[in-house]
């Protein structure tokens, strides 16, 4: 299922350029997966709903500017995304777009994500 925005376009991705079909993750979230590449993108809000673990999505602004910047358009804003660590110290990569803190996350990012955040709360533990 594609899905429309108020501009009457539907999302593209950013990598390959080819809408995105929406797709129901979880009960309370929906993200956007490219067909082609099987990028993910995520609305604000929503990466923190999929690794139930209370994190920050935005970056501090000052360094999402210093973060490197992609040629990939924003689906929403048009923006070029900013490609930044997330977490931080974690050494896995995903873009971002500095003005509605959308992210774009490569196919397996999010189960990298998930391993990560599982492995730093079981050393806390």
């Amino acid at each position: 299922m594609l899905r429309q925005f108020s501009s009457g376009r539907n999302r593209r991705c950013p990598r390959c350029g080819v809408d995105m079909e929406s797709r129901q993750l979880t009960r309370e979230v929906r993200v956007e997966v490219c067909l082609k590449c099987q990028g993910m993108w995520l609305d604000h809000g929503r990466l923190r709903s999929l690794v139930s673990v209370p994190i920050s999505e935005r970056s501090n602004p000052r360094d999402l500017l210093r973060a490197g910047p992609t040629e990939d358009p924003c689906p929403d804003c048009d923006l070029l995304l900013r490609e930044r660590e997330f977490p931080r110290g974690s050494g896995i990569f995903v873009a971002q777009c500095r003005r509605c803190a959308g992210m774009f996350l490569e196919k397996g990012v999010l189960e990298r994500i998930r391993d990560y955040l599982a492995s730093r709360r079981q050393g806390q533990a």
